[in-house]
């Protein structure tokens, strides 16, 4: 076991939706966090400007997927055109979400099925315990249909500056 967290939802909501988004939200920085301390045990210590670098660009020796079983966060984030959520309030955090996924600080967002959600096994009575047991073997089975994005990749732009240089 490397970390892990335990207590209630810092956010008073009214709706799922606007706490499985704001739970992502949380999880992904927590994500970065583990993120620092891995590449550091990886490649070394970082300067804090490094670190700093690294959260911007998402260039850590890991890779970085954010899994849920929020179906309706995962389309909002992996939509083509975000759309306005209609809790207003919303919005900054499903575009901070994709902002991670565009800049390539997040590789990936999953959706998974709720019955292949490890977690569930900690906090629901009824819930196969059988899942916990493999991955603390190491290795996690996606047992039920499940699904991936990944932010498209963009080609570097190239303009030329004012002196005729060619700048990317």
């Amino acid at each position: 076991l490397i970390d892990y967290s335990c207590g209630k939802h810092r956010h008073v909501t009214r709706s799922t939706f606007s706490a499985e988004l704001l739970i992502h939200g949380d999880g992904a920085d927590h994500l970065m966090m583990l993120a620092q301390l891995f590449h550091e045990l990886a490649v070394g210590p970082c300067t804090f400007s490094r670190a700093r670098e690294l959260r911007d660009t998402g260039e850590w020796q890991v890779t970085l997927i954010l899994a849920g079983d929020a179906k309706p966060v995962f389309a909002a984030v992996s939509a083509r055109h975000i759309k306005q959520p209609s809790d207003k309030s919303l919005w900054v955090h499903v575009q901070y979400l994709r902002e991670l996924l565009n800049r390539r600080v997040l590789d990936a967002i999953w959706w998974l099925d709720t019955r292949d959600m490890s977690a569930d096994g900690l906090t629901k009575g009824s819930v196969d315990r059988a899942a916990l047991d493999e991955i603390m073997s190491g290795v996690q089975t996606v047992r039920h249909p499940a699904e991936s994005w990944t932010a498209p990749l963009r080609p570097v732009a190239v303009t030329t500056d004012p002196c005729g240089s060619a700048v990317a």
